[in-house]
């Protein structure tokens, strides 16, 4: 189940980047061919293929071809394609000499450095541990508690990937962040009118019970 996981979290990673690429480099032809029907075929046409791949973790056991398999599939190729599409981007952002230029390398390298150093540990330790199986490394007891925490660390990186990226790609959409920010104002601004009434409210209540005590005293 983690390796569906986390080949389709990789899967649609590269589907991001593609699409943001086509959209910076062909505007018009990414205006009329990207629909949401097209999405939804993409989308299940990532899930059916992350099933795909997933299968053979299902029916073998770990070994150097299994995690070759591994790596060359959901990080080699996927690092490849999303590191060559935000370069292509920069690069047009560049010719196109857009305002706030720096900012864009920026989040772009971010993107491409928070993908290597998320993901790279992990397989790094899947290839330690079938080379080092046939070693005896368990007879190390220093190796294999170094090993583990090598191993808990690298998967927590895999999962902090997910939570950055959200993140990471907001910053790359100003039409999302405008949004964003109307959104946190209209919520604020009701927040702030709700309060108003309520304290309107409770003042007309406050007077209402202190008129009659002021009738009697009277």
């Amino acid at each position: 189940m983690l390796s569906l996981n986390q080949s389709a979290s990789i899967f649609f990673l590269v589907v991001i980047s593609l699409d943001r690429c086509l959209c910076t480099w062909m505007v018009v032809w990414a205006q009329n061919k990207r629909t949401l029907l097209k999405a939804k075929i993409i989308c299940i046409i990532g899930w059916v293929s992350s099933i795909g791949y997933s299968i053979p973790f299902f029916m073998f056991d770990m070994s150097t071809s299994l995690v070759t398999y591994h790596f060359t599939l959901s990080f080699l190729f996927p690092f490849l394609i999303i590191a060559s599409s935000y370069i292509a981007i920069g690069i047009r952002i560049k010719r196109l000499k857009r305002v706030k230029q720096l900012r864009s390398y920026r989040v772009i390298i971010t993107i491409i450095l928070a993908f290597f150093i998320c993901w790279f540990p992990c397989h790094v330790c899947s290839f330690y541990l079938v080379t080092v199986v046939g070693n005896n490394w368990s007879d190390n007891l220093m190796i294999t508690k170094v090993f583990l925490i090598a191993l808990t660390v690298s998967t927590y990186l895999v999962y902090l990937n997910s939570c950055l990226n959200p993140i990471l790609y907001v910053f790359m959409c100003d039409e999302y962040k405008k949004k964003l920010k109307q959104s946190l104002l209209l919520v604020l601004e009701t927040a702030f009118a709700e309060d108003h009434l309520d304290f309107k409210a409770g003042a007309k209540e406050r007077s209402g019970q202190e008129n009659p005590i002021e009738l009697l005293d009277m």
